[in-house]
């Protein structure tokens, strides 16, 4: 998929001939907004065996969901070359291991925009451009324009909404605009929001909002998703990492990634992937 973020999938890891399927993002990484920076890949192995199907190690599939975003997908239309080959049997290798799976693509025009496939979930967009081109990299120009205004809603509409929906706690760092923002769109979304805030006329304001309040000490011990937008150094420091769920997810919403201590992140962790 062409763009500042590169996300593809490969069949396999490099030099690896066993070709089990793999999921790679990858990211040039830099400061918020930049895009600069080496890239950094990730890989996910999926892994398979004669006696059982494909499955991911430590990702439960009653916990976890994919989204994939990619310009080629399963329809003959949408699958020119190895990059459609790939991803076809990415997907349906994860749907197969219990994982619910959602393909965004650029699919045939005469196809349903939106199909589903036991858990495989396919969502079909550009399909009024694709109904004037032959091929799907013809008019490429105006279909990117298109997918990275609609892929994003449809991921979110897919598989975010609901886990807001589904009552996570999501712990919003600081109430200046940034972060009433971020807890008004959390709560609208259904989840159950609360907000650290050091100031007590803002902290104040987010009790009148309707928002829990509460130190980051005590957030730390129940929250499922964190969000920092204070402005602040190691706002989420050490201490607070270590009385985490297992599971929890940290996010930053401010211009540079020190609110969260990442060397002591680094440190806590068991493995990086």
């Amino acid at each position: 998929m062409p763009s500042a973020d590169r996300r593809g999938f490969s069949p396999s890891a490099p030099n690896d001939p066993a070709g089990t399927p793999s999921l790679f993002y990858r990211n040039r990484g830099g400061t918020a907004g930049h895009g600069r920076g080496a890239p950094n890949p990730r890989i996910w192995r999926v892994k398979s065996s004669p006696s059982r199907p494909p499955v991911l190690p430590e990702l439960l599939p009653g916990e976890t969901e994919f989204v994939l975003l990619c310009w080629e997908g399963p329809d003959p239309y949408a699958r020119v070359g190895g990059l459609g080959t790939r991803i076809t049997g990415l997907s349906r290798a994860l749907a197969e291991g219990g994982y619910r799976t959602h393909l965004v693509f650029v699919g045939d025009p005469d196809r349903p925009e939106r199909e589903a496939e036991d858990r495989l979930h396919l969502y079909r967009l550009c399909q009024g451009l694709s109904r004037t081109h032959a091929g799907v990299y013809e008019g490429e120009e105006a279909r990117l324009e298109e997918y990275g205004r609609l892929a994003p809603i449809v991921a979110w509409e897919a598989a975010i909404a609901p886990a807001l929906a589904a009552g996570r706690r999501v712990v919003v760092c600081g109430y200046g605009w940034c972060g009433r923002g971020i807890a008004l769109r959390a709560r609208g979304m259904g989840a159950r929001t609360i907000v650290t805030e050091v100031n007590p006329v803002r902290a104040l304001e987010a009790l009148m909002d309707g928002h829990d309040v509460m130190s980051l000490a005590d957030a730390a011990r129940i929250g499922d998703v964190f969000i920092t937008a204070t402005g602040d150094i190691n706002v989420i420091d050490e201490h607070h990492i270590r009385v985490m769920k297992d599971g929890a997810i940290l996010a930053n919403a401010g211009h540079f990634n020190v609110e969260i201590n990442i060397p002591a992140l680094e440190r806590l962790a068991a493995r990086r992937r």
